[in-house]
């Protein structure tokens, strides 16, 4: 609600607006229970943010108390909802948040990766966390459940949640991230990560009129000032023109139309849809273009295909006997021959190597161009050993 807000302007009366399906598809979900989102905005309501301000006459400092959604309406396939006015400037203000990718967060599995994540990329211009308490941190990722005995010491909070969480957030986002244990005595008493963006090859500056005349473009496409100052401070003209088109040709598609084409074009911007890669040749091979040889294509696949094992393995391996269980079932459901079903206690290799090559598959997909050149430029600028 707070995005959408953040996208969108308020009606005449006051109230933001967001349609059950839009909200379904942001969100990721799949069912049409509209008591249990009725039940969820209750819960939201009964949340009280406290909070320290500085008075602006006496500079004394004063505790305030809000109801971040204090008026929530259902009807006609919407729902309607107020801000706080105590909070609307302070939660609508973009200066105070970290670019959260929701792409991202679909992918991982497990929920304590998600509250990771969200506090670990506020961090990432910093290149290091703020220290938190062991226990005020194991609140923030684990909510009701952080008294629960399977957490309460150190050491099982650690390898049943921190561990499969870094494992999965540097799987699967765009950032690394590393645990660092501040102790007091043999104690472990707070928490810190350092944080690191993955490199990625660097946009090339953009000419200021080039970025007027793309903003314009996006604002008449219909996307809010706000939201394309993001983008075009995160991607090149190349990559929005290319995005734009690409959404324009399926709109132009009448057999499946589009419910919301900014929304469709913020999708094709993240998922790259119609975006070519746009690393400058060297202008003394002008006719050298970035495909591989057939020969070195084939032995840059297998060295992929390996690395995505090796991940998968160090994935599977971090989740616990529950989390496990489905993959294995759902994988030896597909199998004809017994000699590959997958035992996890009692590894047979031929299993296990099809279990893993099926889970890079389950998990990744085959591999785009732009993926496997990524890799390549990674194996080329990693330091061989001595």
């Amino acid at each position: 609600w707070l995005k959408n807000a953040y996208d969108s302007e308020t009606d005449k009366e006051g109230w933001w607006v967001i349609s059950f399906s839009k909200m379904a598809q942001e969100i990721g979900f799949d069912s049409n229970n509209r008591d249990y989102l009725r039940n969820s905005a209750l819960e939201l309501m009964q949340i009280v943010f406290e909070y320290d301000v500085i008075s602006r006459t006496n500079q004394r400092l004063l505790w305030k108390a809000s109801v971040l959604f204090p008026d929530i309406e259902i009807q006609d396939g919407s729902i309607r909802y107020q801000i706080s006015g105590q909070l609307k400037d302070r939660v609508l203000n973009p200066d105070m948040y970290a670019l959260v990718d929701l792409n991202v967060l679909r992918r991982f599995q497990r929920a304590s990766s998600i509250p990771i994540y969200e506090h670990c990329v506020r961090f990432v211009n910093l290149g290091k966390t703020a220290e938190v308490e062991l226990v005020t941190f194991r609140e923030i990722v684990l909510g009701s459940k952080s008294h629960d005995s399977a957490h309460m010491e150190y050491k099982y909070f650690k390898q049943r949640v921190l561990r499969p969480s870094i494992i999965e957030i540097n799987t699967f986002s765009e950032i690394t991230i590393e645990l660092l244990e501040v102790r007091a005595g043999r104690r472990v008493n707070t928490l810190q990560f350092l944080v690191k963006r993955k490199t990625k090859l660097e946009v090339p500056t953009e000419d200021p009129l080039e970025v007027e005349k793309i903003t314009k473009l996006l604002i008449d496409f219909g996307l809010q000032l706000q939201s394309v100052k993001k983008l075009v401070k995160q991607h090149s003209s190349n990559e929005l023109l290319a995005a734009l088109e690409y959404t324009k040709k399926r709109l132009a598609d009448k057999r499946s139309p589009v419910d919301n084409p900014p929304a469709y074009f913020q999708r094709a911007l993240e998922e790259r849809w119609g975006i070519v890669d746009e690393t400058p040749v060297a202008e003394s091979k002008p006719t050298t273009d970035r495909k591989v040889p057939q020969a070195g294509k084939k032995q840059l696949k297998e060295a992929y295909q390996l690395h995505r094992i090796e991940e998968a393995e160090k994935y599977f391996s971090a989740m616990d006997g529950q989390e496990q269980e489905p993959l294995v079932t759902r994988y030896n459901g597909e199998q004809k021959i017994a000699g590959l079903r997958f035992n996890s206690k009692r590894r047979a290799k031929a299993a296990q190597s099809a279990f893993f090559q099926w889970l890079v598959s389950e998990t990744w997909g085959l591999p785009t161009a732009e993926q496997l050149l990524e890799f390549a430029e990674t194996l080329m600028n990693t330091p061989k050993a001595a």
